[in-house]
């Protein structure tokens, strides 16, 4: 199912209403898979699945970021793919290059500090992000 529309046209609780539908029908949410834009999206995504649904248990929730997908994707697989590289050697190193995982970490880095001359740590979250 792909569901595509301008901001404003309730994808999201459309996209919710029918994976709900499909988890409480019975469906293992193994055999779903969810992408969204993002990680903030990920995390409502999940967060108004988790109020509507009525089964007792859920596993494996499948929902990603596009950015998410790919990564999990190689990790979950480096076995199967260090195998098919015949040249070098190889490892799988930190990813830092990617957007999401970059604020995340500043965010962690920030949460104790106290900064002054700035209005908020959002406000040098927003800096940082504008000169890098």
């Amino acid at each position: 199912m792909l569901i595509e529309g301008s901001i404003a046209t309730n994808k999201t609780e459309m996209s919710v209403d029918e994976y709900v539908k499909l988890i409480n029908s019975g469906v293992s949410s193994n055999d779903i898979l969810v992408l969204v834009n993002n990680s903030t999206a990920k995390s409502s995504f999940i967060e108004q699945v988790l109020e509507k649904i009525n089964v007792p248990y859920i596993e494996n929730i499948r929902i990603h970021s596009f950015f998410g997908l790919i990564y999990n994707t190689v990790i979950e697989n480096w076995h199967l793919l260090e195998n098919k590289i015949s040249f070098g050697s190889t490892t799988i190193l930190p990813n830092m290059t990617g957007l999401e995982v970059s604020q995340f970490m500043l965010k962690d880095i920030m949460r104790d500090i106290k900064f002054e001359g700035y209005n908020s740590k959002k406000s040098l979250l927003q800096q940082l992000f504008r000169r890098y």
